[in-house]
């Protein structure tokens, strides 16, 4: 090959995907996917929040997901037995020979054996999802399409005057990191914290590679975040409140999104990632997020999935968790809303379930009851919602 422009070019374009960026995400993505190969068994028991009813569960996964489960479905710290570390191909065997005694069992592993995980008849939710907003060229346009809520809060952060400054000074960084951000995060997640929220080198990082929007009472800045670039999306990818339940009461936790939403369409930016998201429908972050109009997507940087399989002698336990913990589950691409009702359903039920957790990027809600619906009833949902609700009476349906 003759070394002209024409051809150098081409060899360039062919090593863009290799840069120092790119080959990191790609070795970190393999290093957690060779991690997820191996799991560890343990069985959980405890007492569950809403039910109040001892429910059991045989886990395999890492004992930091273990937590997180535990503090979602369990009252206090339940008691945990660790049984072996296993490949994941041997979850069969495991499972024949645990399963009958526990309520239900959980895998977390990596997207990547979602398939396998499937075949084997579990439910698979995503661990996290991202959410994400287009910004129209009119701003005032985007304004009128929120909520109620949104716009109570828009008027809550004017009513105080609030504003924000875009800064790159380095010296600022600090008081972002150790007043605001980290306080912030550690109160609002506490042990649940991701654990480069802590890491002050990758806030460092990411902070040169954009800049820091502050939030402002007069002169005095009390809330902030930082946030980059990628392809013409923008991302907040740190936030914090200075630590003070004063200015949570005011709503300055609403004008960390709304500000970079005026900011993003100052300078035509179309979309801004707002990151990600646990994925349960009830839980406070999604329906904040999910009031000023983002839409869901699959996370392009947390890969793990959890696999759910109920014991059916334990139907009435399982059912329980789900219908407190409506979720977000997946076919490997798809986003899908699942909400349990273990009671007849109606029309305004079905209604209230739609407004409150049907959000753009889900193809559908599955409703599961364990009720036979009136055919009048299927045809009323499937005219109204356009095939965006679909009702189930058995959860083996669900797919």
């Amino acid at each position: 090959m003759a070394f002209n422009k024409q051809n150098i070019e081409k060899i360039n374009n062919f090593f863009k995907p290799f840069t120092r960026v790119n080959v990191f995400r790609i070795l970190s993505k393999l290093v957690s996917r060779v991690q997820d190969i191996f799991v560890t068994i343990f069985i959980v028991h405890g007492r569950e929040k809403q039910s109040q009813s001892d429910i059991s569960i045989l886990f395999f996964g890492k004992k930091d997901s273990l937590a997180y489960l535990s503090e979602i479905v369990y009252e206090n710290d339940p008691s945990i037995e660790r049984i072996s570390t296993i490949f994941i191909w041997g979850i069969k065997r495991k499972l024949n020979y645990y399963s009958k005694d526990v309520d239900m069992v959980v895998v977390k592993t990596d997207r990547f054996f979602s398939n396998f995980l499937t075949k084997k008849g579990f439910i698979i939710i995503p661990e996290w999802i991202e959410m994400s907003m287009t910004i129209p060229g009119n701003f005032q346009n985007l304004v009128e399409t929120l909520g109620s809520s949104a716009k109570k809060d828009i008027q809550t952060i004017q009513k105080y005057d609030f504003s924000y400054e875009i800064s790159n000074d380095s010296e600022k960084l600090d008081f972002f990191y150790f007043k605001m951000c980290l306080p912030y995060m550690m109160k609002r997640h506490g042990k649940l914290a991701l654990f480069n929220l802590i890491d002050y080198e990758d806030v460092n990082r990411n902070f040169r590679r954009g800049f820091l929007l502050f939030v402002k009472e007069n002169e005095k800045y009390i809330a902030g975040s930082v946030i980059i670039m990628r392809k013409k999306i923008a991302y907040p990818v740190y936030m914090g409140i200075l630590d003070d339940d004063l200015y949570l009461r005011q709503g300055v936790g609403a004008s960390l999104y709304y500000f970079p939403l005026i900011w993003a369409n100052k300078n035509n930016i179309k979309k801004i990632n707002f990151g990600n998201t646990r994925t349960f429908l009830n839980s406070g972050d999604f329906q904040f997020k999910r009031k000023w109009g983002m839409t869901v997507e699959n996370s392009n940087v947390f890969f793990g999935i959890y696999g759910l399989k109920m014991n059916p002698n334990s139907a009435d336990k399982v059912m329980n968790l789900l219908e407190n913990h409506p979720t977000i589950y997946t076919n490997g691409v798809d986003l899908k809303g699942l909400v349990v009702r273990q009671q007849p359903l109606t029309s305004q039920n079905i209604d209230t379930i739609w407004k409150n957790y049907f959000t753009e990027g889900l193809s559908y809600i599955s409703i599961f009851s364990p009720y036979c619906f009136e055919n009048k009833l299927k045809e009323t949902v499937r005219s109204r919602y356009k095939d965006r609700i679909i009702l189930l009476n058995a959860m083996e349906k669900i797919n």
